[in-house]
């Protein structure tokens, strides 16, 4: 994927016009025009530069939308954050749900735990096995979300194991996670 328009937006450099430029990654600024066209011409990379510009100032309904072309367009964090921020019963959410269950299937696992972390509260059950699965599969987000959500349910062996596999795969959160449970 072209990392180009992937950006760093946590402010304009004109507050009174913000919509009208993005900050590249590179320091670089670009005319949210230019951006726009290339998010309509199917860049996923465009379309969550400006999703993530819309939401770092407070225009989460434009976030939806750039979000939502994304996800159409096969981008598993447009669907995350699509699915995150959209109401539960809205068609947006549905989308974004639908999508990464495919993706699920398709053995991309950081969508296993991504959907895993958006269902949880209407199906533990299914949450939790979609956990297990991206975190045997060594997705570090899938290994850490499974412990916490074993933890906040009592579960200490299944939080130990995650935490502990997270820490073998490398984090540094997994490994401090772990310590708290001893």
């Amino acid at each position: 994927m072209n990392r180009w328009f992937w950006l760093l937006v946590f402010f304009s450099l004109s507050s009174t016009c913000f919509a009208d430029t993005i900050l590249l990654k590179s320091g670089k600024t670009i005319e949210a025009k230019i951006v726009e066209k290339e998010c309509d011409s199917g860049n996923t990379d465009a379309c969550m530069s400006l999703a993530t510009n819309r939401f770092s100032h407070g225009t989460i309904q434009e976030a939806l939308v750039y979000w939502k072309k994304a996800c159409e367009a096969e981008d598993l964090d447009g669907c995350y954050q699509l699915g995150h921020f959209s109401q539960p019963e809205g068609g947006e959410s549905k989308l974004a749900i639908g999508k990464l269950k495919a993706f699920c299937q398709e053995k991309k696992y950081e969508a296993c735990a991504d959907l895993g972390n958006l269902i949880a509260t209407e199906d533990q059950v299914e949450s939790m096995r979609l956990l297990k699965l991206a975190c045997d599969s060594d997705n570090i987000n899938g290994c850490l979300s499974l412990g916490y959500r074993a933890k906040v349910d009592g579960d200490i062996s299944t939080a130990e194991k995650a935490y502990q596999r997270a820490c073998d795969l490398g984090d540094f959160g997994g490994c401090n996670s772990l310590k708290t449970l001893k």
